[in-house]
């Protein structure tokens, strides 16, 4: 949690703009291609609940490639452990598209395709922020010893 506040802290970088810009071309696309493969889902009979893990994961391989070789700047470690760091990341994301996919959907008895359009356009601005911060930020090196 103190990671998360002093990072929050830090005056904004020269690369922070072109990063949300990035980050927004890469979300937009990735948000058609999710919204895309749910609609083929739903139209194949799919059950709306199972649809939504299953654009998910597709849509979330898409856009690890693309985040991690053009929106962010490189980590410098193995792309192993950026996938999973990012899952983690796509983890916490997911639930909040869920959660919001289903009051929307259950609760409030909206159609199943707005409730997972609006689940993905509240879960993004939580996933930018910790990709941002966690996901793909470069490791620091150890501090010589001089």
């Amino acid at each position: 949690m103190r990671g998360l506040v002093r990072a929050l802290r830090r005056p904004p970088d020269e690369h922070a703009g072109r990063q949300v810009l990035r980050y927004g071309i890469v979300a937009a696309s990735g948000y058609l291609v999710a919204i895309s493969v749910y609609t083929i889902e739903i139209d194949a009979g799919i059950a709306p609940y199972l649809a939504v893990g299953i654009a998910f994961v597709l849509n979330g391989l898409y856009n690890f490639a693309l985040l991690r070789a053009w929106a962010f700047p490189p980590s410098g470690r193995r792309w192993t452990l950026d996938l999973l760091r990012f899952s983690a990341v796509a983890a916490l994301s997911f639930v909040v598209n869920y959660g919001v996919f289903a009051i929307l959907y259950s609760a409030l008895g909206l159609p199943a395709l707005t409730s997972q359009r609006l689940g993905i356009l509240i879960a993004a601005p939580v996933t930018f922020v910790a990709n941002r911060i966690w996901a793909f930020r470069g490791h620091r090196s150890a501090p010589s010893r001089t």
